[in-house]
């Protein structure tokens, strides 16, 4: 299983062009994010990663804000450069990205 708290912030996000292909900036944050998974996380491939996420964002992405797309990137970037014990805790970093992402990709009107 990807790690649950990856999954979560990342599953209901996403963003990307109007006909629901992801951005450059976003398939590569996912390619990223997936090189960290199969770092820290035995049995998880870089390739397997990149196909779920972007599946996943591509089917349930909220394409709406302009400002998620950065966010979710930000957001991403963070993630993808922490230590495997600090990405293992990563509810206790990357606090301004993920608020941002909050703000940006999950705003309730």
């Amino acid at each position: 299983m990807i790690p649950s708290l990856a999954s979560a912030c990342l599953a209901l996000t996403g963003c990307g062009d109007s006909d629901g292909s992801l951005s450059e900036g976003v398939t590569n944050a996912i390619q990223d994010f997936c090189v960290k998974i199969a770092e820290c996380y035995a049995g998880y491939t870089v390739q397997e990663c990149v196909e779920y996420y972007t599946t996943y964002i591509e089917t349930y992405g909220d394409f709406s804000n302009p400002a998620c797309e950065p966010a979710l990137v930000s957001y991403v970037a963070c993630l993808s450069v922490l230590s495997c014990e600090d990405f293992a805790n990563s509810v206790e970093v990357c606090d301004e990205e993920t608020q941002a992402l909050d703000r940006e990709c999950y705003a309730v009107e």
